[in-house]
């Protein structure tokens, strides 16, 4: 089991197919080594891409969530202020908190009550 980690990880690669030549055919030691490194290396390197393929994926969501909640955030406040601004304005009786059907009303009140009855 060393072995093959040490092949897969192509440490003192060299030394172990060095040993196999000398109990097993060249040509045989040549091949099993090649193999191995080439499957461990595909191995590994699909694991290490997956392993960080996944983290950035996970970091990714992370700032999505962050940007949603702070645009969330945004747009609450946005429509506080813009309440407290409006209760403002018509507490202090102030011509912007004012309504245009209450406007008509207040220059001709028959004619904005008429308007109102007919529609």
């Amino acid at each position: 089991m060393i072995t093959l980690f040490q092949l897969f990880t192509m440490d003192q690669w060299y030394t172990l197919l060095k040993r196999l030549w000398i109990d097993n055919s060249k040509f045989e030691a040549t091949l099993y080594i090649i193999l191995w490194v080439l499957f461990g290396s595909f191995i590994f390197k699909n694991i290490f891409v997956g392993i960080m393929v996944n983290n950035f994926q996970d970091i990714s969501r992370e700032i999505m969530a962050e940007q949603d909640n702070a645009l969330a955030e945004e747009a609450k406040e946005i429509a506080r202020l813009e309440l407290m601004e409006e209760l403002n304005s018509t507490c202090t009786g102030d011509e912007e908190g004012v309504s245009t059907a209450s406007r008509l009303q207040d220059n001709n009140p028959e004619e904005g009550v008429q308007g109102t009855e007919s529609e």
